[in-house]
């Protein structure tokens, strides 16, 4: 098949797109910035010209150049999105985390398209109160432009499901893994957590090895040709196991705060006024506090019932995103003790 991959210089399109492509299918990027994907591609070993030789100039906000992109395509994964909580950014959030699906998804639905893929978050389903997410929850209330851009996309993907159209939404939770072209929100957190401090709170957190996101595009755009959800929360880790896993791995004892939740939501507060104030970006925000304090399991069943995958074993994609941070410069050597 011919396969559309946008957000291909992100940390999931790249690897989505080489798992298409190692999987035999053909690959045309939607991109804005060509060198960029050179770069990208440098880090996975690979060489952008020779590995994706069709690439259509263009931003996912361009309608006309996602019809082009979409010309003769079979299918298409759409993982481009704006990530940001800032308020200076939330008219390029809705722009492109909306309206880039509207164009994408909604175009590929009209061109006939059999197989659609949109990359959601396990965020756009989260509520404080739930006991599980299984995917049949209402998309969010936020109140970020960021959060409030997934709910809207989240409404019209579901919208052309319930219509028959051929789209499965995918929840990843939080993103790790080797190849971050940045440093995304949860490297940065292992990151932290891995150099400076962790911190000990109420519930957990759920790593996704971004690998297995890519294997479950594949699986998806290969074996159904009905609307999906698909949960990928990934491994749940209370916060206490996280810093065990991280000794065991690097032999390394990491200091550790132990904070009450309501207290990291009252900093989490604190926070966005910091923000608001400064302008200055710091790592505690409302809702991040919220996500870290009161999270709950997800329901990843139809990764193996619907997918027939299986996940990587969460020591390994710790260990692999570790050298990852390492080799990006985001942290030192000593960091990975026995994984150096």
């Amino acid at each position: 098949m011919r396969i559309l991959v946008t957000g291909g210089t992100g940390f999931v399109g790249s690897h989505a797109a080489l798992a298409l492509r190692a999987a035999g299918h053909e690959v045309r990027l939607l991109v804005r910035n060509p060198a960029k994907l050179e770069r990208v591609m440098a880090q996975h070993g690979a060489q952008a010209k020779e590995a994706f030789p069709d690439i259509v100039s263009g931003d996912v906000t361009d309608a006309a150049a996602v019809k082009q992109a979409l010309s003769n395509c079979d299918g298409v994964v759409h993982s481009a999105a704006f990530v940001s909580t800032h308020k200076k950014d939330a008219d390029n959030v809705i722009s492109t985390n909306v309206g880039g699906t509207r164009n994408v998804i909604g175009q590929g639905c009209e061109l006939g398209l059999k197989h659609l893929v949109h990359i959601s978050s396990l965020a756009a389903l989260f509520a404080p109160g739930l006991s599980s997410l299984t995917g049949e929850e209402p998309p969010t209330q936020s109140k970020s432009a960021y959060g409030q851009s997934k709910a809207a996309a989240e409404h019209f993907v579901r919208d052309l499901q319930s219509k028959g159209k051929p789209v499965s939404i995918i929840y990843p939770g939080s993103i790790i893994g080797p190849h971050d072209p940045g440093l995304s929100e949860p490297m940065n957190a292992l990151r932290i957590f891995s150099s400076r401090m962790g911190v000990v709170t109420s519930t957990g957190t759920q790593f996704i090895d971004v690998r297995d996101i890519g294997s479950a595009c594949v699986a998806i755009l290969e074996k159904l040709d009905r609307p999906e959800r698909i949960l990928l929360g990934g491994h749940y880790y209370p916060w206490k196991e996280l810093i065990s896993t991280l000794y065991e791995l690097t032999g390394r004892r990491l200091p550790y705060a132990p904070i009450p939740g309501p207290l990291l939501r009252l900093m989490g507060i604190l926070g966005d006024a910091f923000i608001t104030l400064t302008g200055v970006n710091i790592p505690i925000t409302a809702e991040g506090t919220q996500y870290a304090t009161r999270w709950v399991r997800s329901d990843d069943s139809k990764f193996e019932t619907v997918l027939g995958l299986r996940f990587r074993h969460h020591r390994e994609t710790l260990a692999d995103s570790l050298h990852s941070l390492y080799a990006a410069g985001h942290i030192k050597r000593k960091h990975l003790g026995k994984l150096a």
